[in-house]
């Protein structure tokens, strides 16, 4: 009868976790580490949670291109730079519950003592382990700068890649891989890690929403407000290259610190985790600081006076004037402008217009209505010459798709060119401007029948507006156009009739339509369309 044999643990290997390399041996390990650190990248590469991560980041990104993309045709490069690290936190929280599995793999299945007998010692399974991480970080690099470049080569395409955020979205998965190893090596509770990672979700989280406050960069993924329009690359505030640094730095304090726990003796080791230590702390204090005042001055001039740095082309006797970023977007606001100018009497189609794109930070998603800088921008638009000229912002869109801002932005440009065409474009500067009586009329009707995008922003628009009537802001200010729910009520009506009939009447009545006194009434009758039932309540201002 066999009887079972035991067999001893060789107490001799027991001390190899905390002995330290000596030089002969250094050759055989670093062989050995590699080796392991191979194998553990295909196994970190196949782990479901790296799997299901880059389904749920790329499945819809593969759907939009195969659908066209209607919201990504106008992309602003340096502002997706950005938004693409966000996806990548899911892959990151991927990596980091996998290589916390894989570090914990042989305490989970019972067998922590057969690994004493390895020639390997503890702090060089836990150096494989880390190592595994990196061909994780490849693959998410190689994910975003795919995306980049794929949103890069739409015509539309504004601005430029910025590589330091693009290199965060790698150190960012380092980093969480370095968590979910320190994490094993403090505890042996699978749970501990699930635990982690929801933390520093939540810090994430509460850098997503306080994306005003210098803070945010502190957390693993630096927001900004989703409000805000693009600004020119060159008047962003955004200290990229110190989050990186920020990330990578964290990522080998939390590698030295698990080698260090795994047994780990070294000099090299004290000193370079000194190094990571000051690396931090200066990279810390360099992302928290105010922005400097050579930047927060050039702000102020473009905001004010953005001419001097546009460039200008004239396209059919309208000029328009933009920041070199945004010059190709000069073709989809003269569409825009060509659809109004088919539509009015020759003598004013043929009139001198301007077209100037603006910025206005202080106006987007403050949730407070900011008097733009009127006096500054008529006073530049003189020296310029090129006075009376129409804003246009840094969004836009494929009507009806894409964000709400971009949406507002298209029709609002084209409300704003309609009313220089009927009314002379004079706004007032701390309150929206009320357009009343048929004027209104024929501005709302020109500029939603511009083209099919501004139909399709002034049906997005129209669904996110309740109580009747519409408000077309300039860039989020206190600025704009106001007109009441009955003339809102006559345009509805207007645009169930063929745009060339509409157009033909227009052109034929334009004095009667366009002069002060024209009712909406008289204008809905000149125009073939049932009059409005008018409630004075409805007539707000006018």
């Amino acid at each position: 009868m066999n009887r079972p044999v035991s067999v001893p643990v060789v107490p001799g290997h027991r001390t190899s976790d905390r002995a330290p390399a000596t030089a002969g041996s250094t050759r055989p390990t670093a062989a050995a580490v590699l080796a392991l650190a191979r194998a553990e990248s295909v196994r970190m590469l196949r782990h479901p949670a790296v799997l299901v991560a880059v389904a749920v980041i790329v499945l819809p990104w593969v759907y939009q291109a195969a659908t066209g993309d209607q919201g990504n045709q106008f992309p602003v490069l340096h502002v997706e730079s950005r938004l693409v690290q966000l996806p990548m936190v899911l892959l990151a929280a991927g990596t980091a519950l996998a290589v916390n599995l894989a570090c914990l793999r042989a305490s989970r299945q019972g067998v922590d003592a057969l690994y004493e007998v390895l020639v390997l010692p503890r702090w060089g399974r836990v150096a494989a382990h880390l190592l595994s991480v990196l061909p994780v970080a490849l693959l998410a690099a190689a994910l975003s700068g795919a995306r980049l470049f794929q949103l890069g080569t739409r015509s539309g395409a504004a601005g430029s890649v910025q590589v330091w955020e693009l290199l965060a979205v790698p150190a960012l998965v380092l980093f969480a891989g370095a968590v979910g190893v320190l994490v094993a090596q403090v505890t042996k509770a699978v749970a501990a890690a699930p635990l982690v990672i929801a933390v520093l979700g939540l810090v994430t989280l509460a850098g997503l929403v306080n994306n005003t406050s210098r803070s945010r960069w502190l957390s693993p993924v630096a927001y900004e407000n989703e409000f805000a329009a693009p600004l020119p690359t060159a008047l962003v505030w955004r200290p990229a290259e110190w989050h990186l640094l920020w990330l990578l730095a964290l990522a080998a304090l939390l590698a030295l610190v698990s080698l260090r726990l795994s047994g780990m003796r070294s000099r090299l080791l004290t000193g370079t985790g000194a190094v990571a230590v000051a690396l931090a702390v200066a990279a810390a204090g360099m992302q928290v600081r105010s922005m400097p005042r050579a930047l927060e001055d050039r702000l102020a001039t473009a905001t004010e006076r953005p001419a001097a740095g546009q460039h200008c082309r004239t396209v059919e006797r309208v000029t328009y004037c933009a920041f070199p970023e945004f010059s190709g977007r000069i073709t989809q606001w003269s569409d825009v402008v060509r659809g109004e100018l088919r539509n009015v009497p020759a003598d004013v189609a043929s009139a001198k217009y301007t077209v100037r794109q603006r910025i206005f930070p202080q106006g987007n998603g403050t949730g407070a209505s900011v008097p733009p800088p009127a006096d500054s921008w008529a006073a530049d638009d003189r020296a310029a010459g090129t006075p009376g000229a129409v804003t246009v912002g840094t969004d836009w869109t494929e009507g009806g798709h894409g964000a709400d801002i971009a949406n507002n932005e298209v029709i609002s440009f084209a409300g704003l060119f309609a009313h220089r065409l009927v009314g002379g474009g004079q706004l007032e500067t701390d309150r929206l401007t009320p357009v009343c009586g048929a004027r209104a009329v024929v501005t709302l009707w020109l500029a939603v029948r511009a083209t099919p995008g501004t139909e399709g922003a002034y049906s997005s628009l129209t669904k996110r507006t309740f109580g009747g009537g519409v408000q077309l802001p300039v860039l989020g200010s206190a600025a704009g156009l106001n007109f009441a729910a009955p003339e809102q009520t006559v345009v509805t009506e207007l645009l169930d009739k063929p745009a060339d009939e509409v157009g033909s009447v227009v052109r034929d009545s334009w004095k009667e339509l366009t002069a002060s006194g024209t009712s909406t009434e008289r204008a809905a009758d000149l125009l073939g369309v049932p009059v409005p039932k008018t409630d004075p309540a409805e007539r707000g201002l006018c």
